[in-house]
């Protein structure tokens, strides 16, 4: 989630939202990773992601970062969409 005071204390920016993810990924492993902006909500929004249009900025971040193009498609739903899948098969 996006909403910066979950981020970090203090001032939050783009950078610090990937920082987030770097630490999550280093947790629980790619395949456990999901962002979630939470645009629609009323959210205090980091310095750079201020709505969707930046997204792309956070995706180079990460690429910049080492992320593959396979990481970033499981950041970007993947690992959603595979944990609903198995969620549903299991009905």
């Amino acid at each position: 989630m996006f909403h910066a005071p979950f981020v970090a204390d203090g001032p939050v920016d783009l950078a610090r939202v990937a920082d987030q993810v770097d630490a999550l990924v280093a947790a629980a492993g790619i395949a456990h990773v999901g962002l979630g902006s939470d645009f629609d909500g009323d959210i205090q929004v980091p310095t750079g992601l201020a709505d969707a249009r930046q997204l792309p900025a956070l995706w180079a971040e990460l690429a910049r970062r080492g992320y593959d193009e396979a990481a970033l498609t499981a950041l970007r739903g993947g690992n959603f969409r595979r944990a609903l899948a198995a969620a549903q098969a299991t009905r």
